[in-house]
């Protein structure tokens, strides 16, 4: 049973090294500006880049402080802002069918001083597989 396990994984291994499928080494993803103070209600744009990846990437933008589901606080420019109990550090809004670098996202602050991060995320799929996956987090203080 654990020579047959064995056996397995190795043809696995084989079959993927044989697909000439390359993993990204040197995958970097940054966020501009990666930190910023900005008065309550301000819209700060966004650009996020990417370097390193073998394929045009896929990209996304949220904020991390959401009471419900982390993506939520990253809404496409045709969907309706999310409330402000969900998304109390403001939202991101930005192109959802755009793919690839640099990705331009705007930064809608919160009515109430407070300190928010952001994340911009790139993702390279290979058949169906994740190969290359990386995140930038900007840290926003809103002031009063």
């Amino acid at each position: 049973m654990r020579l047959a396990r064995i056996f397995h994984a190795l043809v696995l291994l084989l079959v993927v090294l044989g697909c000439g499928v390359e993993t990204p080494k040197n995958v970097t993803v940054t966020i501009e500006p990666a930190s910023a103070t900005i008065p309550v209600g301000t819209v700060l744009e966004l650009r996020g880049n990417a370097t390193g990846f073998t394929d045009t990437p896929l990209v996304g933008w949220w904020v991390e402080e959401t009471t419900r589901s982390t993506y939520y606080c990253g809404t496409d420019y045709d969907e309706r802002p999310p409330d402000s109990t969900s998304c109390p550090c403001g939202y991101v809004m930005f192109n959802k069918s755009d793919t690839g670098v640099p990705s331009r996202a705007y930064y809608h602050a919160p009515s109430v001083a407070r300190t928010c991060h952001v994340r911009f995320e790139a993702i390279q799929y290979y058949n169906y597989e994740v190969k290359a996956m990386q995140n930038a987090r900007a840290e926003y203080t809103v002031t009063p």
